[in-house]
């Protein structure tokens, strides 16, 4: 699979896009008492490298001042969208990621306390089912309910690694907590017991320490492990590779699933159509869709689905798509129309890997063909 970043209006000439596996992103918190950030990054991937494609942004969090060089970290609950953060003493303050449908996801949610026993949370993970947080001090796990009022559920030594500073959890994986240490090891943790397994970076030491790790869950067999430093130098700790460098001082990293967005740079008498997804695009999702927002009332449309791959199931196309798995010979007739329109497209039934890219034709008279082709997405299955 290889897809790239080139606009339907070639495709439709006879081009096809090919598929690229992890084109996802991840998620890490930049704690600044005057104006806090998330980072959102995409993983590595063709799509990912291509030109135009912003492959690293920000958008604004709840505000908190650093606590300390390897205080602080961030997870998130897919399942409902919320991002847990924290600088690492006092609360865990919760937020929906705000790019999710046209409507728009809704604000901040009641902060959560740290519980006294924990002292500075240095990592922390959810599991988006159970809701239980996962939170360490460096030298020990502890596991929480916050619907029981963050009720203690169990807690283990990091021993013998050296300081945890990063958590993870794979829905996959209900029994296994990942962990990486300050020195970039990567270790597995079996919840509530011990250290089963641990691996050193295969890098050379960056000058500064690991502050977060993230599996990429797109990845089946669970083998990419991205590992932030404090220094703002991300690596796969799978292959060694520097990712890239962004900007230093950030805390935590996790996974977010969210689609890589590939512009077209294309817009119609001031009219700027903005694709988003309903939900994640997550294995056996009866909730995702894809949704287009900023048109004017009564606007027809046409959405195309291409280098969709071949699917064990059947796919029902819902109404208004048209679903290509190569470049189509001629731009399909455009159907339906309305403000802000979704397409529900249940995902149950479909396998890790498998992605495919959606882009919207809609009327423009001001263009040279009569249409104009919206940015694009580039969807990826998670776990």
């Amino acid at each position: 699979m290889n897809r790239t970043v080139t606009p339907v209006l070639t495709l439709l000439a006879g081009a096809a896009l090919a598929g690229a596996p992890n084109a996802q992103q991840v998620l890490s918190y930049l704690p600044n008492a005057g104006g806090s950030r998330f980072a959102e990054e995409c993983v590595p991937s063709p799509a990912c490298g291509g030109p135009g494609v912003v492959d690293y942004s920000m958008f604004p969090a709840p505000a908190m001042a650093v606590a300390g060089p390897l205080a602080g970290a961030v997870c998130l609950d897919d399942r409902s969208g919320v991002i847990y953060a924290t600088n690492g003493v006092g609360v865990i303050t919760r937020s929906r990621y705000p790019n999710l449908t046209c409507a728009g996801s809704g604000g901040v949610l009641p902060n959560l306390p740290i519980p006294g026993m924990v002292g500075v949370v240095t990592g922390m993970a959810v599991d988006p089912v159970s809701k239980r947080l996962f939170l360490t001090n460096g030298t020990t796990i502890f596991e929480f309910d916050p619907p029981a009022g963050m009720a203690l559920v169990s807690s283990w030594p990091a021993a013998p690694l050296n300081f945890l500073t990063g958590l993870d959890y794979d829905i996959d994986r209900p029994g296994v907590l990942t962990a990486v240490s300050s020195a970039a090891e990567v270790a597995l943790y079996t919840i509530g017991g011990g250290l089963v397994g641990v691996s050193p970076a295969t890098y050379p030491w960056p000058g500064a320490e690991a502050i977060g790790v993230a599996r990429d869950r797109t990845d089946p067999a669970f083998g990419r492990t991205l590992v932030l430093h404090r220094n703002g130098e991300l690596y796969d700790h799978s292959t060694g590779a520097l990712v890239r460098t962004r900007a230093a001082g950030r805390v935590g990293l996790t996974f977010l699933p969210a689609p890589l967005r590939l512009p077209s740079g294309r817009s119609c008498a001031g009219i700027v159509p903005d694709p988003k997804v309903s939900a994640f695009p997550l294995a056996g999702s009866v909730t995702f869709g894809l949704e287009l927002c900023n048109l004017p009332p009564g606007t027809p449309f046409a959405l195309l689905l291409l280098d969709v791959p071949a699917v064990p199931a059947p796919v029902l196309l819902p109404a208004g798509a048209v679903w290509f798995g190569a470049a189509p010979a001629s731009l399909p007739v455009p159907v339906g129309g309305a403000p802000s329109v979704a397409v529900p497209l249940p995902l149950a039934g479909l396998p890790v890997p498998l992605g495919f890219d959606a882009q919207w034709a809609i009327p423009c008279p001001a263009a040279p063909t009569g249409f104009i082709f919206t940015d694009g997405l580039q969807v990826e299955l998670a776990r």
